[in-house]
């Protein structure tokens, strides 16, 4: 368990390993924490975490008679079962059986092959684990049977038909759902070895090296944009913590301590994330407080710490067991002041360039100039924004759905950010934008020619040159101002352009108070001059002209 499992009582594997016999935690609870973290835990919630105890007890007590929808009795399911499991009370037991009966009664044929019905049998199994003592003969069959009902056609999509990728989140959370199931299962399910060995292997032979390589040194943002950077850790980390009980294995890797600053660098003054890739809630959450709380326990970082306590609030009610598993108060906090204003994060391909950390009219200028790595990303190399007092020069429209005629056409192409296009009416719009509309921009990865074509593992999305799509090849960082320069020509297609680099450069003010100037300068050679050539600035408001050649845009 994150926090109270000493590490240097932990194997240490590698990210890479051959399936082997697996000695899994005898007894039960063996998910996050076994019996033998039961007195730290109750101690906690005596102590540092008591009112959250509390507030968790309060909830439940309200919420006894409660009736919710399946995707909310899955969600509460493991609050109940936890209540029991620190606290002893059969009523809190008997609460979450009876949430299990319910989901396993909903389960058929038809919706074991849906991902929500997948995420019941992760609490399913947590409830499993945790009433283990609690059920009845015949509520221990009726849970395995269920368990494994769900557990075989998602492990026919995620390991037979390899669906998941290494690349995109869903493939984080299903095979945490496996792995889960798995370790719950063990022992006492002919099927459990089955999904535990399939889903350690394609975690640490797909997933964990596409987490390394984006928190390698100097790094530490997904690919998949900020928001669905909760989606890809928090499963993770939860992974990892499982394996850390019911294994005895240390799975961590030292880059994954590095995501802390994706978020610590990505976080406007208003207390909101950038709006990199696909993004339709971008205000901190719980989301943010449990993966940064994660990484300052484990990692015992300073800064991830700071961030927990000052900008976020602490996880309440049905969700208060996040804290008391892995927010760890005796972790000391530095604020972010002494680390530089700007970082490149270069697997990400992304320059983040700050005025300061804690004022409000703070400017956060980005640099996107990056390869394609799954269908999240945008066609936005060599684009920027400006943030200072609100959005100044910001990505253009509206994540209302994945795949949407608004995402395919609009808000993940080329057109929606600030950047260049050059149209060519003839260019070939099937293999360059997917069927859809011809924007004149950069050439859309996700389907070519009608079939899907995003890489499934980090290997593929480095290896393949058609995934190539742009570099910062130049991140320079001095007194007063910071330059990058990016080059995506690869981005577009060679039959229309020659060469695109942008070159940006933010001149810090000597009067904090005053905004900072930032300069861009462009070179762009298309292969024919009658390819129109739009310079792109999308603005909140629509700007005014003030002056030869000079325009004011407002928030």
């Amino acid at each position: 368990m994150l926090g109270l499992v000493a590490v240097a009582a932990m194997r240490t594997a590698p990210a890479t390993r051959a399936a082997e016999p697996r000695a899994v935690e005898p007894g039960h609870p063996r998910i996050f924490f076994t019996a033998k973290d039961l007195p730290a835990l109750r101690n906690r919630i005596q102590t540092t975490h008591a009112g959250q105890w509390r507030g968790m007890k309060k909830w439940a007590d309200g919420n006894m008679a409660g009736k919710w929808n399946h995707t909310r009795v899955r969600v509460y399911l493991p609050t109940y079962a936890f209540l029991y499991r620190l606290g002893g009370e059969k009523a809190y037991a008997d609460k979450a059986i009876a949430m299990a009966r319910e989901l396993l009664a909903a389960v058929t044929p038809e919706n074991v092959a849906e991902e929500p019905v997948w995420f019941w049998a992760r609490s399913l199994a947590m409830c499993y684990d945790w009433c283990h003592d609690r059920l009845t003969a015949s509520d221990k069959a009726a849970i395995l049977k269920g368990i494994d009902e769900i557990g075989g056609p998602l492990y026919e999509r995620l390991i037979v038909r390899r669906w998941f990728g290494g690349l995109n989140n869903h493939g984080n959370n299903n095979l945490t759902t496996l792995t889960i199931m798995g370790l719950a299962m063990h022992g006492e399910h002919p099927h459990a070895a089955k999904y535990l060995d399939a889903a350690l292997s394609a975690y640490t032979q797909d997933l964990i090296p596409a987490i390394r390589h984006f928190g390698g040194p100097g790094d530490g943002m997904w690919h998949e944009g900020m928001e669905y950077t909760r989606h890809a850790l928090i499963p993770t980390f939860l992974f990892l913590a499982a394996c850390r009980s019911a294994l005895n294995e240390d799975l961590y890797a030292p880059e994954f301590e590095q995501f802390a600053y994706g978020l610590l660098y990505g976080t406007y003054p208003d207390n909101t994330m950038l709006r990199e890739g696909d993004n339709h809630f971008p205000a901190v959450t719980e989301w943010e407080r449990k993966y940064m709380g994660m990484i300052a326990a484990r990692y015992r970082n300073p800064h991830a710490q700071w961030y927990v306590n000052h900008m976020t609030k602490p996880t309440g009610g049905a969700d208060a067991w996040f804290d008391i598993l892995w927010y760890d108060p005796s972790v000391p906090e530095t604020p972010p002041d002494a680390l530089p204003l700007a970082r490149c994060f270069e697997s990400f391909g992304m320059a983040v360039m700050r005025t300061g950390w804690h004022e409000l009219d703070a400017a956060v200028v980005t640099f996107k100039c990056a390869d394609y790595f799954e269908g999240h990303d945008h066609c936005n190399q060599n684009s920027f924004t400006i943030y200072r007092k609100g959005h100044l020069a910001l990505d253009a429209g509206g994540y209302d759905r994945f795949s949407s005629a608004h995402w395919q056409n609009y808000y993940s192409r080329t057109v929606a950010h600030n950047t260049v296009t050059v149209f060519d009416a003839a260019e070939d719009g099937a293999a360059n934008f997917g069927g859809k509309v011809n924007d004149g921009g950069q050439i859309v990865l996700k389907t070519r020619n009608g079939k899907p074509n995003s890489p499934q593992t980090i290997k593929q999305a480095l290896g393949d040159p058609q995934y190539d799509t742009g570099d910062i090849v130049v991140f320079e960082q001095a007194p007063g101002y910071v330059r990058v320069l990016g080059d995506a020509t690869r981005a577009y297609s060679a039959h229309k352009l020659k060469q695109f680099t942008r070159e940006l450069v933010v001149l810090h003010p000597k009067n904090k108070t005053n905004p900072p100037a930032i300069v861009v300068f462009d070179r762009v050679s298309s292969t024919r001059p009658d390819y129109a050539k739009k310079w792109l600035l999308h603005t909140a408001e629509k700007p005014e002209q003030v002056g030869p050649g000079t325009w004011r845009a407002t928030e």
